[in-house]
This record gives structure tokens, C-alpha cells and sequence, in this order.
């Protein structure tokens, strides 16, 4: 990394964070079950949620809706329906909101070959037959392409397809109304904790609310550099799932505390009822 700042001044570095991709797995499963109740973690990043209980009419505006929450909590998202997981993330991959497939042979026709995602080994052997496009690998018969390239070929023939129809995996919420996030760096001023918090109580409450429980209590939780932990409960006037309400009380608290040292991480959690 110093070799390459020294030759490229405006060179980004991103640190990967183990926490920090778990609470963003955590938001984008929580506005997720805002759509529908049945839904699978399927992959970082990804998850698929059943809707065909859903009226045709209110999907595509049910997960704009849930694309709108993610966006105020900083994720950038977008939403594909088919009639198989695969087709549905397919069709997410291929649009910048919200995506239907109605027709998926014409739909996966002139996809480029790499959506599928072959694996190594096939890519120079696809690409010296000629093939480009999802189309033209499903044009050829499956039990051919499996006989001349194995097993390998005949499951992407199959992902070429658009997959196949499977249960979902569901996805159980957790117990426990949590957040935490560990920092690789220390926070000196009140609006970095605030900042932090504010993601937090937005998905806490979403959480509460498709639970159709309510915050009777929540607990701060603030891990200083100095390897002490300061810890404060907020026993709140009623029950309540508004994120302003919730986070009005913390931010009021923090305007007068003042730690020993400064902040190397955050936890919030809430006592429902």
C-alpha cells in the first residue's frame, strides 16, 4: 500500500471489515423481511425473498419501497422478480431499480456468457467455440455440452437457463434486538458516535416493527481505547418503534457525556416488548 500511495498520491485504500459487512448483511435482511416474512441470506450482499404471496400489482412497489429504506441507510441495492432465485438475481444484476421477467428465454437470450459465471477452465474452451452469449450456450442440447465438458457444463447450461425452482433456505431473525461495530480507528467527537447510531436505531426499528414488537429500553454500549467500556440503559416513557423518538434519546445524552479517551466502538441494544 506505501508503494503504491507513493506512486498514485490520489490511490483510495478500502479496508475490509468483517462487522461492517455483517451489519450491512444485518440492514439488507431487515428491510428485506419489510417485503415478505419468507426470505433466505442467500450471499453477502444477496438475499431472496418469496413474493408469490404477494399481489402482483404491489411487488415491484413493495421492493422499491425496501430499495428506498437501503438507500437512506447508505446501500446501494436493486430488486429482479422471475420465477426462479436465479432469474430473480439475474434480473436484479440487469437494472438500476426494480426488474420483472416475464419471458425468460428472451430475457437471458443476449446476456453475455460471463453472468452464468463458467468456471475458469471453461472460459478459453467457450471462447474458442465461439460462444458469447447465454443464447448461444443454450442453443447447444445439454446432454452435449455435458459430454464434451463433464459435469462443469451441464450446471452451467443449467445456470444459463435461469436455474431451477428451490425452496428458500428461510432466514430466522435473531433473538435479540442488537448492533455493534468494532472500529479500526478511534472517534474523538460526538457526531462520529451519533453517526454510527443513527444506522443503528434505523434498522433496530425496522426490525421491531416487522416483528410488530416495540423499544421498552435500550442499552449503549461505548468501547474506549483505553480498554474500558462505558455503558448507559434509557428506561424510555413508553414503547415506541420511531427511529427519531429512540434516537432522540441518545443524541441528548451524548451532547453532555465526555469519556476518559476516545470511542474504538459502538453497540446498541434494545429490550422489546
Amino acid at each position: 500500500p506505501s508503494q503504491g500511495q507513493a506512486r498514485c498520491p490520489h490511490l483510495g485504500l478500502h479496508l475490509i471489515s468483517a462487522a461492517a459487512d455483517a451489519e450491512a448483511q444485518n440492514v439488507l435482511l431487515s428491510c428485506a423481511r419489510d417485503v415478505a416474512p419468507l426470505l433466505e441470506s442467500t450471499a453477502p450482499g444477496v438475499c431472496t425473498i418469496e413474493v408469490s404471496g404477494l399481489a402482483v400489482e404491489n411487488r415491484s412497489r413493495d421492493l422499491a419501497r425496501a430499495l428506498c429504506q437501503l438507500r437512506a441507510q447508505g446501500l446501494a441495492a436493486t430488486a429482479g422478480i422471475g420465477s426462479t432465485p436465479l432469474l430473480a438475481l439475474y434480473a436484479a444484476r440487469e437494472t438500476t431499480s426494480v426488474r420483472t421477467v416475464d419471458h425468460a428465454t428472451a430475457f437471458l437470450h443476449s446476456l453475455p456468457l460471463a453472468v452464468a459465471e463458467p468456471p475458469p477452465e471453461l472460459v478459453p474452451i467457450l471462447r474458442g467455440w465461439g460462444l458469447t452469449t447465454l443464447g448461444q450456450l443454450t442453443a447447444l442440447s445439454k446432454a452435449d455440452l455435458a459430454q464434451r465438458l463433464g459435469s462443469a457444463g451441464a450446471a452451467l447450461w443449467d445456470r444459463a437457463r435461469g436455474g431451477e425452482t428451490r425452496p428458500l433456505n428461510p432466514h430466522t431473525p435473531p433473538p435479540e434486538f442488537v448492533a455493534s461495530l468494532d472500529l479500526e480507528y478511534e472517534i474523538e467527537t460526538t457526531e462520529g458516535v451519533l453517526f454510527l447510531l443513527r444506522r443503528f436505531v434505523d434498522r433496530l426499528a425496522l426490525e421491531l416493527r416487522t416483528q410488530h414488537r416495540a423499544a421498552a429500553e435500550m442499552t449503549l454500549h461505548l468501547k474506549l481505547s483505553d480498554e474500558t467500556t462505558h455503558e448507559r440503559s434509557f428506561r424510555l416513557p413508553e414503547p415506541s418503534t420511531h427511529e427519531d423518538i429512540l434516537f432522540r434519546t441518545l443524541h441528548s445524552y451524548l451532547e453532555s457525556l465526555q469519556t476518559p479517551s476516545a470511542v474504538v466502538g459502538v453497540g446498541l441494544g434494545i429490550t422489546p416488548v
